[in-house]
């Protein structure tokens, strides 16, 4: 039996002059599908995930000139796969996971028409178990763009 839930609430609240923060939060619980590749493959069921997010933005700036910056966070949980053959479970619970984002971005208004803009994002993966296996790399990791 699959229930698949979605809530989601968010806001905004003017500081002044051109400024202003967004946030917001929600919840997601899903089903990873049988035909799914992550899925093992003597599973007899999709395997349930319960994903709760949450985000805050702040912008500030005027006509020519604007600032963006974000936080988001994710944690991600997998509930344990069903086998057929011995009615066993396979812990899924090495695929928890923590996910965390965060995100400057500076606007500009060259003329009427042309604008540009630089970003910068960073993310930081933090898997709930340690999966510190002799000869295979820690999951655990970060990114720059």
């Amino acid at each position: 039996k699959e229930t698949n839930l979605r809530a989601s609430a968010s806001g905004s609240m003017p500081l002044g002059g051109n400024s202003g923060i967004t946030s917001g939060a929600g919840f997601n619980r899903g089903y990873e599908r049988q035909d799914s590749s992550t899925l093992p493959t003597d599973s007899v069921a999709p395997i349930r995930f319960d994903e709760v997010t949450a985000f805050l933005r702040f912008r500030t700036g005027g006509s020519r000139i604007r600032l963006t910056t974000g936080l988001d966070v994710s944690n991600i949980e997998f509930t344990d796969a069903r086998v057929a053959a011995t009615g066993l479970r396979i812990d899924q619970g090495y695929r928890d996971r923590t996910t965390l984002r965060g995100s400057a971005r500076v606007e500009t208004s060259f003329t009427g028409v042309v604008s540009g803009f630089v970003e910068g994002r960073y993310t930081d993966f933090n898997y709930i178990r340690s999966f510190q296996v002799p000869g295979l790399p820690n999951r655990d990791g970060s990114q720059y763009e």
